[in-house]
């Protein structure tokens, strides 16, 4: 998920199907440019809160080469 243009970021909530294979997906964050690690997506919810004053313009979960990407249903910034 790209915005326009930075915004600031406090959390990010990643739902899956309760029956949803586990993942090794990280949820990762592009701030001034570089994709940086948020956390883990573990579970059907999973919900990572971002460091004090993250500005960030995109979103999204990365996962390694030859690994099944994940199942994700919705994310929610905030």
């Amino acid at each position: 998920m790209t915005y326009p243009a930075p915004r600031d970021v406090t959390s990010v909530t990643v739902l899956r199907p309760d029956d949803a294979t586990a993942s090794k997906a990280q949820v990762q964050l592009r701030i001034n440019g570089a994709w940086q690690p948020l956390g883990p997506l573990d579970g059907s919810v999973a919900t990572l809160r971002a460091p004090a004053g993250t500005s960030a313009d995109a979103v999204r979960p990365a996962w390694d080469d030859g690994s099944a990407a994940p199942v994700v249903s919705e994310v929610i910034v905030k």
